[in-house]
């Protein structure tokens, strides 16, 4: 399966859910599941909770009838109970207080579930209780589940944070209304022209209420200084960062022939060039001129070297002169201090 595969059939398995909720909701607004035992307990919550939690709570009810109960301690306000269903030989503790109707057993299905078990409905019935107590009857398990969201609240006193999530949870609540009805009258043309045309009254009706033009009046002043106020944001400017460029990425293969081709140039040029073309004349004629281009170099250093050498050997001779000129003088004063 493809992605556009997977799309399409994720959308259809939502609509099925879709379709299957509208349904369930209007099967739980406009029918009663089928009673089979006609007690007031089972009426009371048949009335109460969804079709599919019902279900659920009316295994619990027809549990009770083979609880077996014996009663431990009270003292006239609270009661202690001993619970214990046939074939089971785990006792359960169930404690009831007649002064505030409340009840709790230790098995804590209500706890986990919010469905009161067959123990604590055993107990209920032993004190001639018609309907279950308000407290244990949860909401999110009833019919009404998705109405009434929120209250009404006094937000004359409140601060500005406490109104933002009143009103929040008040679009919430009309969301919820709002989606149910959309989806009921999508179903036909007469459905859709009905919501239309309530919706337009509804607009008029809340055009002409003075509180909420006030409220509007507000908004669009704050918004209006909030745009005075406001500084121009432009996008950052756009910096290339170092050695990144905009060129394709070479692969290995590529990077490998252009490193053998750089290897083979060089070989190439280091290699004396041993080919020769010239015919023997020209090979004869450039050696005699190859000679004489070096014989011209020999007589030039020669020359050039010339005067080094004759001022090297005058100060030879410098030296040896007054070398023997120092000699005599030695020999004459040595015969003269012999004849003295």
């Amino acid at each position: 399966m493809d992605l556009v595969d997977f799309v399409h059939h994720y959308e259809d398995k939502i609509e099925e859910m879709r379709l299957a909720e509208l349904e369930e909701d209007f099967r739980c607004k406009n029918g009663m599941p089928h009673l089979k035992v006609k007690s007031g307990i089972f009426k009371h919550a048949a009335s109460e909770y969804t079709m599919k939690i019902f279900s659920f709570f009316e295994q619990e009810l027809i549990s009770f009838f083979g609880v077996r109960m014996t009663e431990f301690s009270n003292n006239g306000i609270d009661y202690i109970y001993e619970a214990f269903e046939e074939g089971c030989k785990r006792i359960f503790k169930v404690q009831f207080s007649s002064l505030t109707s409340t009840v709790s057993c230790s098995c804590k299905l209500f706890e986990s579930m919010g469905l009161l078990c067959c123990h604590a409905l055993k107990v209920i019935d032993s004190k001639n209780f018609t309907c279950i107590p308000k407290q244990y009857i949860m909401k999110r398990w009833t019919k009404g589940a998705k109405k009434e969201v929120v209250g009404s609240y006094d937000l004359s006193y409140s601060s500005d944070k406490e109104k933002k999530s009143a009103q929040s949870l008040r679009l919430s609540e009309l969301l919820h209304q709002g989606n149910f009805a959309f989806s009921v009258g999508s179903l036909s043309d007469l459905g859709t022209k009905i919501i239309k045309q309530k919706l337009m009254e509804a607009l008029k009706i809340l055009e002409n209420d003075e509180e909420i033009a006030n409220v509007m009046g507000n908004l669009n002043k704050r918004d209006n200084n909030i745009s005075s106020n406001e500084c121009l944001v432009l996008n950052p400017s756009i910096i290339r960062a170092k050695d990144v460029t905009n060129a394709r990425i070479k692969n290995s293969l590529e990077n490998k022939k252009k490193k053998s081709a750089k290897v083979g140039g060089s070989s190439q040029s280091s290699r004396p060039n041993t080919m020769s073309f010239e015919t023997p004349q020209q090979q004869h004629d450039m050696q005699k001129h190859a000679n004489s281009s070096s014989t011209a170099v020999t007589q030039h250093q020669y020359s050039s070297n010339m005067p080094a050498a004759r001022q090297h050997q005058q100060q030879h001779r410098g030296t040896n002169s007054n070398n023997g000129s120092t000699s005599s003088c030695n020999s004459k004063l040595k015969a003269a201090a012999t004849s003295a």
